[in-house]
């Protein structure tokens, strides 16, 4: 049997003379992919430390830590906060497939925003809160789409690995693994 043992670390950049990273979130299991809410007061991570890999929220400094999700025995990962910091978005494992959901930072049931057979993964947030991008390789190749928050279909953006809004919300930046560019959110054509 092997364990990973990973932890969040954290580094100040504001060229204080102590920039050493330092652990901030820790534990015997494995512990990644932190999101810090709007309001910088808390992170969501996730982490294998219940026996699954689940979503989990602490407060800013890694303590007081919260399971918020419950999809043992399969795997919930890559949290991302809405604007406001009420939702928390994220993929978990479904029947084998992954799908998007969001669920109320502060608990409940979560929602499932897609549900398709295939890999929906990665999802980050419009600046808006409207929408919530995500990769999915559905139309036969590694592309990006977007599902509305409130449930509906999907749309394709474009083909690529990751989204971001920038933080005006006119643009979407786009790693398609080999670059790096963008486009205009409300659709358009693609610059490098």
């Amino acid at each position: 049997v092997v364990q990973v043992n990973g932890d969040i670390w954290r580094a100040r950049l504001d060229g204080e003379s102590d920039s050493r990273p330092k652990p901030l979130i820790a534990s015997t299991y494995l512990d990644m992919v932190p999101d810090y809410s709007p309001d910088g007061r808390r992170i969501a991570f996730a982490s294998w430390r219940s026996g699954h890999l689940e979503v989990w929220v602490s407060d800013s400094e890694g303590t007081n830590a919260v399971q918020l999700t419950h999809h043992a025995p399969d795997d919930a990962d890559c949290p991302a906060w809405s604007p406001d910091g009420t939702l928390i978005a994220y993929h978990a494992n479904v029947d084998n497939y992954r799908d998007v959901f969001v669920v109320e930072a502060s608990g409940g049931t979560p929602r499932r925003l897609t549900h398709r057979e295939g890999m929906d993964v990665a999802p980050t947030w419009s600046r808006d809160g409207r929408w919530i991008y995500f990769t999915s390789g559905r139309s036969g190749r590694q592309g990006i789409w977007k599902v509305p928050v409130r449930g509906g279909d999907a749309v394709f953006v474009a083909h690529g690995s990751h989204a971001q809004e920038s933080a005006d919300g006119k643009t979407i930046f786009i790693d398609d693994g080999k670059e790096l560019w963008s486009m205009p959110a409300g659709g358009g054509q693609r610059t490098n």
